[in-house]
């Protein structure tokens, strides 16, 4: 379907509108079915969305990263997965070198706990990266824009969801854009959400692991954090995402990617 640019904002609008209240909404009517509702439970909705958006405007799944065959199972798979669990290990290791961190077991371990946490960080940031490296990033690379303006688009948008998280800071909206643009390299590289959801998940996972805060969430498996008054660099309670910890490793990240797939020349003007 061809239309005017001008028609994508409509659409992206509705999108985004239909999303955050719908995912109000529909939690709302899970709590009165169950005891407790968490916000992973919104994921079938956005899925849902997703589906009837693309019915509404003749898009196939597939056009927008919903893809199972793995051409290039480096990019797609073993990448994200190294990358996305070697930048949070850096993070702890230097705590761990200038003695700015200090990790505590905890008495009691679930291997279950462990288990399941992955899995809800795993549908997690599938719902994450379906919304915004799958239909908004490409539906706006759909109208003819180029692909930078499709990259900072949906990095700007995934960064002002987490606006409201505790302790969100101005270190955390240039972490959280610097990592939405990461993820959106990851897309244009392999072609599928597979790759994004998989750093977007260790990510998240590896940082848990190590007992820090993720985006404002608190949620201790293994290990406990402490950071002894070094908020600056770990971020306090959002977490090293809103430090200067997290900025240099995502930075780190982005820079490997941009020289490894050779991105460079997406930014240039």
């Amino acid at each position: 379907m061809k239309y005017s640019k001008g028609n994508i904002t409509v659409e992206l609008t509705a999108f985004l509108i239909l999303w955050f209240l719908g995912t109000i909404v529909y939690l709302r009517v899970l709590s009165i079915v169950f005891t407790e509702v968490y916000g992973v439970y919104a994921v079938p909705y956005w899925l849902l969305l997703i589906i009837v958006f693309s019915k509404l405007y003749n898009v196939k799944l597939k056009e927008l990263g919903f893809k199972y065959e793995v051409k290039d199972s480096w990019i797609t798979i073993f990448y994200p997965v190294i990358l996305g669990s070697f930048l949070p290990l850096t993070i702890g290791l230097f705590g761990t070198m200038f003695n700015v961190v200090e990790f505590n077991l905890l008495e009691k371990i679930s291997l279950s706990e462990i288990t399941y946490t992955f899995i809800v960080y795993f549908i997690w940031a599938f719902g994450e990266e379906a919304i915004f490296r799958g239909y908004i990033f490409h539906r706006i690379l759909m109208q003819g824009y180029n692909v930078k303006y499709a990259i900072f688009v949906n990095a700007i948008l995934f960064t002002l969801v987490h606006a409201l998280n505790i302790g969100f800071n101005v270190v955390a909206f240039f972490q959280l854009l610097i990592g939405g643009i990461l993820l959106s390299l990851l897309v244009l590289s392999s072609g599928s959400l597979v790759s994004p959801t998989l750093f977007h998940s260790m990510w998240n996972y590896m940082l848990t692991l190590l007992g820090f805060p993720v985006s404002g969430n608190t949620r201790y498996i293994l290990l406990k954090a402490s950071t002894k008054n070094f908020e600056f660099i770990f971020g306090g309670s959002f977490g090293p995402e809103g430090g200067l910890a997290g900025l240099a490793v995502i930075i780190l990240g982005l820079y490997i990617t941009m020289t490894l797939f050779k991105h460079k020349e997406i930014f240039k003007t």
